[in-house]
């Protein structure tokens, strides 16, 4: 998603109303600082719009609070004009630090995975130990009694060496363990839909450590190596 498409949902986000803003767009405003200022351009405009109001109600409150009060009964409560203004404040930090926590964290929404989150999640789980190993009909048999959300791919160079059980961006997953050349490569199918709206192909380095993301079907894959010419090897070959 480009900043022109993205740019539509800027004032759902600036108001909260993330239940209208599609995942692609969401991880858009997260990687994008051009973006990310027009949120809180709006979101500032949003918090002096209801000061204003905040003031104008607390000041039409306090006349006519001085015009009523003595027709109202004994013990009757009367709302103060601070209080009118505190509750107005209140009301839209919550609904800031609210916006701007959904902005700042890696995983999201349960139903739109930021595919950061995800490889983040894949490169700190990078030379874990396998939970199982063998050849790669063992270890098919090994991942599928424990969830996996497709069998071993076989790649052209590389063996499927053994299998673990982690997490992912918050999903459970297996992650396949292959060796290619000298080095080790994993490969992690991810549960659910929402990987599917994520780029079809895209490679960065994380804390020295080279991942990607990939489609193979219709099946969202993160696949870490430990240098990128390895990476980019094999993304060639699942796709």
């Amino acid at each position: 998603m480009i900043c022109a498409e993205a740019r539509v949902y800027t004032g759902a986000f600036a108001d909260g109303e993330m239940e209208l803003v599609p995942a692609a767009a969401v991880d858009h405003v997260a990687a994008c600082d051009e973006c990310t200022r027009e949120v809180d351009w709006q979101r500032a405009g949003n918090l002096a719009l209801a000061g204003a109001l905040a003031q104008e109600a607390a000041m039409d409150s306090s006349a006519v609070a001085a015009n009523t009060a003595e027709a109202l009964p004994a013990g009757t409560r009367r709302w103060r004009p601070g209080a009118l203004v505190a509750a107005a404040a209140a009301a839209m930090v919550l609904v800031s630090v609210g916006v701007g926590a959904l902005l700042m964290s890696p995983n999201r929404f349960d139903g739109g995975l930021a595919p950061e989150g995800a490889m983040a999640d894949a490169v700190h789980s990078f030379g874990t130990p396998a939970d199982y190993s063998g050849d790669s009909v063992a270890v098919n048999g090994w991942a599928g009694a424990h969830g996996a959300a497709m069998p071993v791919i076989s790649i052209a160079g590389a063996a499927c060496v053994g299998a673990r059980s982690g997490t992912v961006a918050g999903r459970q997953a297996v992650t396949y363990l292959y060796r290619k050349g000298a080095g080790p490569v994993e490969l992690s199918p991810i549960p659910g839909e929402a990987p599917m709206s994520w780029p079809r192909s895209e490679t960065r380095m994380m804390n020295g450590i080279a991942v990607g993301m990939v489609h193979h079907g219709n099946q969202g894959l993160i696949v870490v190596a430990d240098d990128e010419s390895a990476l980019m090897q094999f993304i060639s070959q699942i796709q």
